[in-house]
């Protein structure tokens, strides 16, 4: 069977030996945890098998994982990692903004020199680990179109999509 972004078949010999299927079993080691699968995407790693890069481009996820064969295309995070380094970034500035006005009275042209740029370093620091965290999430849980045999539903009956 061929599979449905690479023209490559469905099934393949994994390092150990035998056939593996390519959405449900990478051939990496698979987190252990939640925290183990967010800490491999905050550091640009596939979250199911820690090994490929998540971003090939700034924010273009991989369709595909180079290593364990784990399809990223289900991904939605659309808007959300911006909003969240939003969040973040202004939960950041703002005390340091107030800490600096208490010790002094400094003139606006100090105000843009020093946050202006500090802002958009964080903004521009913060929206790729964000966007790793949210794709990590989604698949841990088994959101937006991933397979419900993600590892936090494995044990449990399948999900079929109704509730």
């Amino acid at each position: 069977m061929i599979g449905p972004f690479d023209g490559r078949p469905s099934s393949f010999a994994g390092p150990i030996g035998g056939l593996r299927d390519v959405v449900n079993e990478p051939a990496g080691p698979r987190p252990g945890s939640l925290l183990q699968a967010l800490g491999r995407a905050v550091r640009n790693r596939c979250p199911a098998c820690g090994t490929a890069r998540l971003f090939p481009k700034f924010l273009k996820p991989m369709l595909v994982c180079s290593a364990c064969r784990q399809d990223w295309s289900a991904q939605r995070a659309d808007d959300f990692p911006a909003y969240v380094a939003i969040l973040l970034t202004g939960h950041i500035i703002v005390p340091a903004v107030i800490v600096v006005e208490q010790f002094g009275d400094p003139p606006m042209w100090v105000h843009l020199a020093l946050w202006l740029p500090l802002a958009t370093v964080l903004m521009i620091g913060l929206l790729q680990p964000i966007k790793g965290t949210i794709i990590a999430i989604q698949w841990w849980f088994g959101m937006h179109g991933f397979r419900p045999g993600s590892p936090a539903r494995r044990e449990g009956p399948p999900h079929d999509g109704s509730s």
